[in-house]
């Protein structure tokens, strides 16, 4: 955001040595000026002024200023320092596998007019990687800011009482419909990731005498590490494989019709996308609710056709990492 400066404008981040008295420590966010005063200006009758100090805590790029230089858009000091703007949003990474890797993307803007450095500050998240600074020229659809993820492995079981299983812990499959075989069914346990993305964009100069007011970004980081789902039994090779499972499972299974004789598949597809809802979904819709409000408005799979209990379940395998 730009706003007029005060007389020559705002004087922006200095890596030069702090002048003789100053001190990071005499900076105040609730007082006018910091306890230095005035004493390296070389007038002692002139008042301190935060837009002409080019090592105040808003304009440094290395370190965002603690919590107390928050304040209401158009708010300032005596001392003409704006304090910052704050913006939070979510960052849902879904659920993913322990030892994944996988790009993310971090959507920066610009509102002033010229274009800005920015720094990120990454925490509780050592296996993210983002660049530290980012130069941003003024756009209001941003730039895309592309990042790595590589997650870490499992944790090592501590063998205390009471501690539940690790990895894929087998299920009861509960109904099987007649004729088809039981299915191997898996309750994954996870941990949770959980951080902090800042996005710190510190008080600067901008064009013509204006200034570009400070803005810090909070992205508060969230999802889940399970454990991968044990590799399925390999059955014999070729089209005799087909054979030995039924064609409507290798249907529900594959996403891919199979070769089989004629016969209506609906009512088989609809027990399996029945068991699928009742037995191996719900873990996942506690774990994150928000992401699975779409399955409630899916209803019951009685009245759903093929096509729909198929997009269904890919969807479905998507939140749960799993599609292809």
């Amino acid at each position: 955001m730009s706003t007029p400066g005060s007389g020559a404008g705002v004087v922006g981040w200095s890596d030069k040595k702090p002048p003789k008295g100053w001190s990071e420590a005499a900076y105040d966010s609730g007082k006018t000026e910091p306890a230095f005063g005035n004493k390296f200006t070389g007038d002692k009758n002139e008042p301190y002024n935060s837009l002409t100090d080019p090592h105040h805590p808003l304009k440094n790029p290395n370190k965002e200023p603690d919590r107390g230089w928050q304040r209401a858009p158009g708010s300032r000091k005596d001392d003409n320092s704006p304090g910052f703007f704050p913006v939070a949003a979510d960052w849902d990474w879904g659920e993913r596998f322990f030892e994944q890797e996988f790009p993310v993307v971090l959507n920066i803007r610009n509102h002033c007019k010229t274009t800005q450095q920015v720094s990120i500050f990454i925490r509780g998240l050592p296996y993210l990687t983002l660049p530290s600074r980012v130069s941003v020229p003024p756009s209001r659809q941003g730039v895309d800011v592309p990042g790595k993820v590589k997650l870490p492995g499992p944790p090592f079981p501590s063998g205390r009482p009471g501690e539940p299983a690790m990895g894929w812990v087998d299920m009861d499959p509960g109904y099987i419909p007649p004729g088809m075989p039981p299915p191997k069914l898996h309750q994954p346990n996870y941990v949770s990731i959980m951080g902090e993305v800042v996005v710190w964009h510190p008080w600067s100069a901008d064009a013509r005498g204006e200034e570009c007011l400070p803005v810090r970004t909070s992205y508060a980081v969230g999802g889940h590490m399970h454990w991968r789902p044990p590799e399925p039994d390999s059955g014999p090779a070729g089209p005799s494989g087909f054979a030995e499972i039924d064609p409507c499972t290798v249907w529900w299974n594959t996403g891919e019709e199979p070769p089989r004789e004629k016969g209506d598949c609906t009512r088989s597809m609809q027990l399996l996308a029945e068991h699928f809802m009742e037995k191996v979904l719900p873990p996942y819709q506690t774990n994150s609710p928000q992401d699975w409000a779409w399955l409630t408005a899916f209803g019951g799979v009685r009245d759903k056709t093929i096509t729909e209990l198929l997009e269904m379940k890919y969807r479905a395998s998507v939140l749960m990492g799993q599609a292809s």
